[in-house]
């Protein structure tokens, strides 16, 4: 697991592709990308393993 800030994937020949969310119960946005999204985080990690529905769209919470 890393912690990627966006300014990182602006950078020239940067290419990354996640696997999932964490922290997803935390968001300020909804991201509709057909990724995994965990309320905390997998039991891997200590979490809880709970996950969040998929958004229909990606958007602001408003």
């Amino acid at each position: 697991m890393i912690m990627l800030y966006p300014p990182i994937l602006t950078s020239p020949g940067t290419r990354f592709s996640g696997g999932l969310h964490l922290f997803y119960g935390e968001r300020v946005m909804d991201v509709a990308d057909g990724l995994p999204k965990f309320l905390d985080a997998p039991s891997d990690f200590g979490g809880s393993n709970a996950m969040v529905d998929e958004p229909n769209r990606t958007g602001w919470l408003t």
